[in-house]
């Protein structure tokens, strides 16, 4: 493993040699008005689903012989497209609409204009959400909505994720870090002329040290996030600098610290033995953020409320056994909705508690399994926040 990641870390350097300096040091604003969300999960308190998520709904996607998906790596909604990407088995981007029917696939593997490496396929959308953009191996692919290639733009290195914080500035992250500059630093905001403006967060990876979460940049609605792996601080990169906006407390528990010393066989299992906050999602009118807890089935998460300032915990309970599908997020759809995907498998083992359940229709039923088999592809599960 440490041969590869040599062997990448050195094609990483070369793809950043033309890349312009213009402020190495991290711009960190403090921010007075940072929100701190105290928690103890430890007791039996706490909210059920039914009263956080007040509707439930899924697509399932079509099966066809060219969109079979592997693994959803990312997904990106608008009012009639879904996009998704599976980087990690068929290296493939897919449409397909609101219904669940497949379109088109976007772009392919290739060297030739409107072609990716399919090392990465990170997907994003324009600031105007008019087009979509494949981030992939030292460039930008830009396509229409109709999935017909436009332009190429080359980035200025190679990022595991990257967003538009605007028309002129992007952010890119990177676990391991920016190898030009000293410590590394893992969030690189530069203009589009490769001229960079600010850096922050020196990379935790040493020799011995490799853990990294699945998606530390995010972006929701026109607002970049940022939290640093194994951070219970979670951050708002603007185009003046980065501000802590959220920070988690959960008593008596965290994810560790790192330091140095820090190896990732032993982090591990630290983790393993603690709850912690994994992943976030930010609303319209409020911030989610799931936890992960070392024991038990299921996934339960906190409720920032933007109205109100108060702080509701799930305490996974309910009479809906659909909420039996609820885990940590993919992405945000609207304005107060969040993105669970489901393989085929998870859905067929659960038939019987779903069969059993008085609360769920007939209808509903018949949908979400009628013609499901294990070769199915994903059901993508829409759970709406309560807000009033």
């Amino acid at each position: 493993m440490k041969i590869i990641l040599i062997v990448f870390l050195f094609i990483y350097a070369l793809t950043s040699c033309n890349q312009h300096r213009k402020n190495d040091k991290a711009e960190i604003i403090a921010n007075d008005s940072i929100i701190e969300i105290n928690t103890d999960i430890e007791d039996d308190t706490g909210i059920p689903y039914d009263s956080l998520i007040d509707n439930i709904s899924f697509v399932r996607l079509e099966t066809k012989d060219e969109c079979l998906i592997g693994n959803i790596s990312q997904l990106i909604s608008t009012d009639s497209l879904i996009f998704i990407s599976d980087k990690e088995i068929t290296k493939s981007i897919y449409c397909f609409n609101r219904e669940g029917k497949f379109l088109y696939k976007v772009g392919k593997i290739g060297q030739g204009p409107g072609e990716y490496a399919g090392y990465y396929c990170y997907i994003t959308m324009t600031p105007d959400k008019q087009q979509l953009v494949i981030m992939d191996y030292g460039k930008m692919i830009y396509y229409d909505l109709n999935g017909k290639f436009i332009k190429e733009e080359a980035l200025v290195q190679t990022y595991s994720d990257c967003e538009f914080i605007n028309e002129e500035l992007i952010c890119g992250y990177y676990f391991f870090g920016n190898p030009q500059i000293t410590d590394n630093p893992t969030i690189n905001v530069f203009r589009k002329d490769k001229t960079l403006e600010y850096t922050a967060f020196p990379t935790i990876a040493t020799d011995n040290f490799d853990l990294w979460t699945q998606k530390p940049i995010r972006k929701f609605d026109n607002e970049v996030y940022f939290n640093a792996p194994f951070s219970q601080t979670f951050y708002k990169i603007r185009s003046s600098g980065i501000s802590a906006a959220y920070h988690i407390n959960i008593k008596n528990n965290g994810a560790p610290s790192i330091d140095k010393e820090t190896d990732s066989r032993i982090y591990s299992e630290r983790l393993n033995k603690v709850i912690y906050c994994e992943d976030f999602t930010i609303l319209k009118d409020a911030a989610v953020f799931e936890l992960r807890i070392p024991r038990g089935h299921g996934s339960p998460f906190l409720v920032y409320s933007f109205k109100t300032g108060d702080t509701y915990r799930c305490n996974m309970r309910t009479n809906n056994m659909l909420f039996y599908f609820h885990d940590i997020p993919i992405a945000r759809d609207g304005d107060n909705t969040l993105v669970v995907p489901q393989v085929a498998s998870n859905i067929i083992q659960a038939k019987d508690l779903m069969y059993n359940c008085p609360d769920i229709s007939k209808k509903t039923l018949s949908k979400l399994y009628d013609n499901l088999t294990e070769d199915s592809n994903p059901t993508l599960f829409f759970f709406h926040i309560k807000t009033d």
